[in-house]
């Protein structure tokens, strides 16, 4: 049976995009969304956005600070995504490359981040247009608020059904090693299962698959995590 050396299968071409995972560009591209990002915690927090804060007696004071967070949250998750979808171009066709798998467990980092920044947006606007009609009110008065209508009326919804602000931060943050995780290494394994084949009706030989990798959770990192939060995360007890 003739095998097709893996240097010679077919590749996504990124170069458009960086010119590699290592690459000056790529660095300068993750260190950029970093600071926007770092920028967008700063500015939030100087400006109130966040549940609990003083309530805005004008709707051109919302506005402003609607249209404020839009124009960073905007640029901020086209730099993300840009930066996920070109190593997802790496990770889904070679999982067994650690570099592109590392550089994605640094990006969900900072998609911690993102999820936290809009998760307090939305608590903030929803205490901040408590009222009936105080969104169309907004959206009358400012065009990128028109521009975001459907966006704002999902998130003001949304805001109804917020955990307290302890809890979604936490939630963000155990993502990354829970669903998240477990979803990447069903991928991982099932990338890697060896099909054999058969040429000209030979009987292929038969294999067994490995059994999937497990590894029990880091208890003692939730914990830590917890506690930042004032959550506190029990160890399983032992059988």
């Amino acid at each position: 049976m003739s095998e097709t050396p893996t240097e010679h299968l077919p590749h996504w071409n990124l170069d458009s995009i960086y010119p590699g995972l290592e690459s000056p560009e790529f660095e300068r591209g993750i260190a950029e969304l970093k600071a926007h990002i770092d920028a967008l915690d700063a500015t939030m927090q100087a400006q109130g956005l966040r549940r609990g804060a003083a309530k805005l007696r004008s709707v051109k004071a919302v506005a402003a600070r609607v249209e404020a967070y839009l124009g960073a949250m905007n640029a901020n998750a086209m730099a993300f995504e840009t930066l996920k979808t070109y190593i997802f171009g790496f990770v889904s066709t070679d999982s067994f490359n650690t570099l592109a798998r590392r550089r994605l467990s640094e990006l969900e980092l900072l998609g911690v981040q993102l999820e936290t920044q809009q998760t307090r947006f939305t608590g903030w606007l929803g205490e901040a247009l408590p009222a009936p009609g105080a969104l169309e009110r907004l959206i009358e008065t400012s065009a990128p608020s028109r521009a975001h209508a459907f966006f704002l009326k999902e998130t003001l919804a949304q805001s109804r059904y917020l955990m307290s602000e302890v809890e979604e931060d936490l939630a963000a943050e155990l993502l990354v090693t829970a669903g998240n995780a477990w979803e990447k290494l069903q991928n991982t394994v099932t990338s890697q299962v060896a099909v054999p084949f058969a040429e000209a009706g030979e009987p292929a030989p038969r294999r067994e698959i490995p059994p999937a990798p497990t590894s029990p959770p880091d208890v003692d990192r939730l914990a830590r995590i917890g506690a930042r939060h004032g959550v506190e995360i029990k160890r399983p007890q032992q059988a």
